[in-house]
């Protein structure tokens, strides 16, 4: 059969199983179901990995195949893989791009194409790594450290490259490889149990290794590791993700500074997540261009995090988190189920009851991303930072990326800049975090804060909010989230005062009205301004209107006063209050053609000589 896979958009597998129904629908939603696999019999399913063009390669245990899902909408298995090894034992597979598996079993490897044709024979090793990009591998034997790289260059074929390495302590034994791209990285023990971290590169010239102590490190529990590498200009930074053998959390290590000459390196680690406190099943996988993915066991629930090592730095500790994307608590499947695609999205193996469903997550915004408030929790805010609202705004929002809960009442304060002295602090408004000043919404994904009325009180300044550590906790996680430290959340006002005036015969007429009347000419002439530009009707608002003497003509004139406010986000005319200004000016002061200003009642006698004129607060 065939099986339809285009990313973005509905997917849908169809794959030939004995005794097994396959219900593929298409479905438009957030989170795309693209296969559901229904068996009386449920197999062990589990997922190999995603080729570089974005084929997918996953094994049914008890059929000892392979299935391939091609982007072009077909599938094919490649049969009996495993007994092409002569093994008794189970097998496990990697892929080796552009086309290729390497199968291993009891310490022996084999290389096939998607033919299932063998492109290297049987040969012995004691470790092996598959590289980042799946381009290479590397397997070891002990006897010398003996090191042979297997490479597919750009026409696809293989060449191999042989080496030993050296430790200047002979006591150290290798334990572990891991690939950081171009390099690789190695883990060592000596009798004491110690673990140590190595790193070489192929191309460096000496092969003695230079060894750094990790800490925590369990030397008996490696399948979990896993590393990336961030590879910017002029600096690579390789990051590796392990589990702690004391308290069994998540720690980062971060290698820099490698000199090809010697094989030096620095070397810093720290914990991430420390108030989770996982559980028995940990598993780790990489997201290409972002960081890791963490599937683990937290509180009797599985559940699953993101580390964006590309963009936040989690060496500060006030960003020592993942954010929580999906609630998997009745999912039978762990550790090998998961396909992570290089467009951020995920493709996860579900086994619910008696049927395996393919269901794709779509991370993007659900990846922690660096942002002005140095805080990874926060999804956004309003006021965003350094954007300008209105004189006389009285709350604010902050969205979190998962649901939130109160804690104990910690302090929000409002400080205005003061420009004219050295930007000197001064303070608006500081309160305790609680009800009625902090309301959080219905779905508890976002917080509104609610201000005094007068706390943004001068047009043209700048303020900035700081919010104490620990203000809110997670709905669903022992963990409270950091606040914002001061001027990382900078507010400005951007209102303007302008003035209009009547000519002699629009002012007598207006003298000559009630009071009441001259109140609903007034909104009225407002409502006419916002008419012609237009603008959206809250922009506008009126504040004052008085006599005064022009002092050319002697004549007494009737002014009006208007505060116009900055644009909201979803504003149809986004222009800044001082753009407002100068429209209307050029309205009023138009010679040679009529607007709606003209042939209105409430406008038709304004003084175009005098047009719409800034005025200081």
């Amino acid at each position: 059969m065939s099986a339809i896979f285009r990313r973005n958009i509905s997917l849908i597998i169809f794959i030939t199983f004995f005794s097994i129904l396959i219900s593929c629908p298409s479905i438009q939603t957030k989170d795309l179901v693209i296969c559901n696999i229904v068996t009386n019999n449920l197999p062990d399913a589990a997922a190999i990995g995603t080729f570089a063009d974005g084929k997918i390669l996953f094994n049914i245990g008890n059929e000892d195949s392979l299935h391939l899902i091609k982007p072009d909408g077909t599938s094919d298995f490649i049969n009996n893989t495993c007994k092409l090894m002569d093994s008794k034992g189970s097998c496990n597979y990697h892929l080796l791009n552009p086309n290729y598996v390497i199968i291993t079993s009891k310490h022996t490897c084999k290389v096939i194409d998607l033919m299932g044709n063998i492109i290297l024979k049987n040969f012995k090793y004691d470790k092996m790594s598959v590289s980042e990009k799946n381009d290479r591998f590397l397997i070891m034997k002990h006897k010398n450290n003996e090191f042979t790289e297997y490479n597919v260059n750009n026409i696809g074929r293989i060449s191999k490259r042989i080496s030993s390495l050296y430790f200047s302590n002979k006591r150290h034994k290798i334990t572990e490889i891991f690939s950081l791209d171009n390099a690789w990285g190695i883990i060592s023990t000596t009798k004491g149990d110690n673990s140590f971290f190595s790193i070489i590169e192929a191309q460096a010239k000496n092969k003695t290794l230079i060894v750094e102590e990790l800490y925590d490190y369990d030397s008996t529990d490696t399948d979990t590791t896993k590393c990336i590498t961030n590879n910017q200009i002029n600096d690579i930074q390789y990051y590796c993700l392990y589990i702690s053998s004391n308290d069994n959390t998540l720690k980062l290590l971060n290698i820099s500074n490698l000199s090809l000459n010697n094989n030096s390196f620095n070397i810093n680690t720290t914990d991430l997540t420390p108030d989770i406190g996982f559980d028995t099943d940990t598993y780790i996988h990489v997201i290409p261009n972002v960081g890791f993915l963490v599937e683990a066991t937290a509180y009797l629930k599985t559940k699953y995090y993101i580390f964006n090592i590309f963009e936040i730095n989690y060496f500060d500790q006030n960003n020592a988190f993942g954010e929580l994307i999906v609630n998997n608590t009745y999912n039978n499947f762990l550790g090998s189920h998961i396909f992570t695609l290089p467009n951020k999205t995920i493709v996860r193996m579900i086994e619910n009851h008696n049927s395996i469903k393919f269901v794709q997550n779509d991370l993007t915004s659900k990846i922690p991303k660096n942002n002005p408030y140095n805080n990874p929790h926060i999804k956004q805010v309003y006021p965003p930072n350094n954007e300008s609202i209105a004189i006389g705004t009285d709350k604010l929002n902050i969205t979190f990326l998962n649901p939130i809960d109160p804690t104990i009442a910690t302090y929000i304060s409002i400080y205005y800049i003061n420009n004219t002295n050295n930007d000197e602090s001064i303070l608006r408004q500081k309160f305790l975090c609680t009800s009625p000043y902090c309301i959080i919404s219905k779905d508890f994904y976002s917080l509104t804060i609610y201000l005094s009325n007068n706390t943004f009180n001068i047009p043209n300044a700048s303020y900035y909010v700081e919010i104490d550590d620990k203000f809110i906790e997670y709905k669903y996680e022992l963990i409270k989230i950091p606040g914002i430290k001061p001027r990382n959340w900078i507010i400005k006002t951007d209102s303007i005062l302008g003035k209009l005036r009547l000519n002699s015969t629009g002012s007598d007429k207006f003298r000559n009205l009630s009071d009441a009347k001259k109140s609903v000419f007034f909104d009225n002439m407002t409502n006419e301004l916002v008419r012609s530009i237009p603008i959206d009707y809250w922009r506008i608002k009126n504040v004052k209107y008085e006599d005064e003497i022009d002092m050319v003509s002697g004549a007494t004139l009737t002014t009006f006063s208007f505060q116009i406010d900055p644009p909201k986000t979803h504003d149809i005319n986004k222009n800044s209050s001082k753009e407002v200004l100068e429209d209307l000016n050029s309205l009023i002061r138009s010679q040679g053609f009529t607007s709606n200003l003209d042939i209105n009642n409430y406008t038709g006698d304004i003084d175009k000589d005098y047009g719409f004129q800034k005025e200081s607060m």
